[in-house]
């Protein structure tokens, strides 16, 4: 590339091209780097704690079972719908941190509502594949009131004719979205809000504050995403540019500092999010001797991980003291 050249030209080559765009992406990370380390730092750490704890947990689990394949082909599957969805959410979440890092903030941020709806749903529809959350669905069967087919009803339509019972977690989630198109106009899929609307009902997750699940979740985090998704003015790179008279950003040429320290801390509250929702779902098989070694010992050699992560070290810290306790 040509001195004060601004992006590769490209002249056939597509590894020429390749090779070009790899330099221009080490220049804007390394000055995001320079100018937002810890930013930079809190992204990085924060995707790799959420992928750690989560995958100890998975992996625990079979080391545990690892001698006894029927009663892990029995258990497990309760589990495995959620995990399915917390795999897509670390999958988008990598997605959106490779970009970030490179400073494209705007894309990056667009990442993170799937993201947040993938653990949602997941938590959801997990527990409705089991009868004691059905029992407790009051939100759900308000919603209903006056469809044809309610999701209660489409629920245990499903469950009752699905052949191999232990495939149901996992498969729950499909086959309402498949008979939700087959029977377009009796079935409504629940939104997000009511998504969490039920899981709060529910106390899946906890909420220690003033604030509602829902107005946590929902109103300071989805509905800030969508504007993200929605609004050229709050994170576009032209609006960005504009703000701050900056045409370099406009053009999406040079990174934009503020906005990537914005994107660092909804990334790292959105993997605390997935970390809350998957912990507080998996108690049951957390209480495993090799979970118990695994985690102590991740958690112990990093000590400042409650910078990262807030109160979760303590809270898994304090779930396995409660547990050895009582054992």
């Amino acid at each position: 590339m040509s001195e004060g050249q601004k992006y590769p030209v490209f002249n056939g080559s597509s590894e020429d091209y390749t090779s070009q765009m790899i330099d221009i992406t080490r220049k804007r990370q390394k000055k995001l780097y320079n100018h937002a380390r810890e930013e930079f730092d809190v992204i990085v750490k924060s995707y790799w704690h959420t992928k750690m704890i989560t995958g100890i947990i998975h992996s625990s689990y079979l080391h545990h079972h690892d001698n006894d394949k029927n009663l892990f082909t029995q258990n497990f599957v309760k589990w495995s719908g959620l995990w399915f969805r917390v795999i897509e959410s670390l999958n988008i979440l990598q997605d959106s941190m490779i970009l970030g890092l490179e400073g494209r903030t705007s894309s990056a941020f667009n990442l993170l509502r799937p993201a947040l709806e993938s653990i949602v749903a997941g938590a959801f529809y997990h527990c409705l594949s089991q009868s004691q959350y059905r029992e407790r669905a009051e939100i759900i069967r308000k919603s209903d009131i006056g469809r044809t087919k309610g999701i209660i009803n489409l629920v245990e339509e499903v469950i009752k004719n699905t052949a191999d019972r232990n495939s149901i977690p996992a498969e729950l989630e499909r086959q309402m979205t498949r008979m939700s198109v087959e029977f377009a106009s009796d079935v409504h899929l629940p939104k997000i809000g009511l998504m969490l609307a039920q899981l709060e009902e529910w106390e899946v997750l906890p909420v220690e504050t003033e604030l509602s699940l829902s107005e946590i979740l929902h109103s300071t985090l989805y509905t800030k995403l969508s504007d993200y998704s929605h609004s050229i003015y709050h994170s576009s790179y032209a609006g960005k540019g504009i703000e701050s008279r900056n045409h370099d950003v406009l053009f999406g040429w040079d990174v934009d500092i503020g906005s990537f320290k914005e994107f660092a801390n909804h990334f790292r509250f959105l993997c605390a999010i997935i970390l809350h929702f998957f912990l507080n779902l998996t108690e049951e098989i957390q209480k495993t001797q090799s979970y118990v070694g695994m985690m102590l010992e991740y958690i112990g050699n990093i000590p400042d991980m409650h910078l990262i992560l807030g109160t979760i070290p303590e809270q898994i810290q304090d779930f396995i003291r409660q547990n050895q306790n009582n054992s």
